[in-house]
């Protein structure tokens, strides 16, 4: 059955480290209709948005989904585990599994000679052994040094001029931790790579539903 979304309410905390003030909005069809005064305990925050809307979405402190605060009419997503929890929710309160992708970015001057990108290597090959023996995939490199070499094989004794992204290796690999916070610290701690490289670091839960984007 689909539930109308023209009325969504969102609950979540006041701040990073109080589980026990929170805050709330109502989200309309193109922008916010209403807001919770102030914050306030969780049970008020609810209680405020059942008044107020038929769909109602709480998100609870270093938590990763949204609950599903209102049992009629079902949720949008009947992913979403349940607020308060039911006896039947085995689901942890937080992922405890999170898939993680480290891109490295030495830059592509240092990648075109066959002697240096072996030294790029060996640094990524160290970094994957480091965080616990991540998959290493070079796909844009090799798509950029193809790109590149094309542009001049075609160019031939002219000189042109051209711009391609600095591509990364991308290293994939699942890792434990209560928070995205701490396996993102965690992974700084090891990831050990020249100063000027670039360097990002994604994490997302494993198999934990996200019915929404946080809206806090």
């Amino acid at each position: 059955m689909a539930v109308a979304r023209e009325r969504v309410a969102f609950i979540g905390p006041a701040n990073g480290s109080d589980a026990e003030r929170y805050v709330a909005h109502i989200q309309g069809a193109r922008n916010v209709v209403a807001e919770l005064d102030g914050d306030a305990t969780l049970e008020v925050a609810v209680a405020w948005a059942r008044e107020r809307a038929p769909v109602v979405l709480v998100r609870l402190l270093e938590e990763q989904v949204h609950r599903s605060a209102r049992a009629v009419p079902p949720p949008v997503d009947p992913t979403a585990p349940q607020w308060p929890r039911t006896p039947g929710d085995r689901r942890p309160e937080r992922p405890s599994r999170w898939s993680v992708t480290v891109d490295l970015g030495p830059g592509l001057e240092r990648l075109r000679a066959p002697e240096d990108r072996a030294c790029c290597e060996a640094v990524v090959a160290a970094v994957a052994g480091a965080i616990g023996g991540a998959e290493v995939d070079a796909t844009e490199v090799d798509a950029a040094l193809v790109e590149e070499a094309a542009i001049l094989r075609a160019a031939g004794d002219e000189e042109v001029g051209y711009y391609i992204v600095d591509p990364t290796y991308a290293l994939t690999i699942e890792v434990a931790g209560e928070t995205e916070a701490e396996v993102h610290r965690d992974l700084g701690r090891r990831i050990e790579v020249p100063a000027d490289w670039w360097v990002l670091v994604r994490a997302g839960p494993v198999d934990w539903p996200v019915p929404f984007p946080r809206p806090f």
